[in-house]
């Protein structure tokens, strides 16, 4: 991909953190996932939401000085 490591990646590193934990729910309780995710506005809020929420998450473990770069 020609990216170095810690490199900003916008959407590569938040969209299959969503979708993968979306697929381990399905896997480990079908029955939950059906009944409360299986619907076209709960998958579009997660997808939504997931972006500005690791982005802010990141920006706070930067001025906490947890992390090296903002992203």
């Amino acid at each position: 991909m020609g990216m170095t490591s810690g490199q900003n990646g916008f959407l590569l590193d938040q969209y299959p953190f969503a979708l993968m934990s979306l697929l381990l729910l399905f896997l480990m309780s079908p029955g939950f996932f059906l009944e409360v995710y299986w619907n076209i506005p709960a998958i579009l809020i997660i997808l939504v939401i997931t972006p500005p929420l690791h982005r802010a998450v990141n920006i706070v473990g930067f001025r906490l000085k947890r992390k090296s770069v903002p992203w």
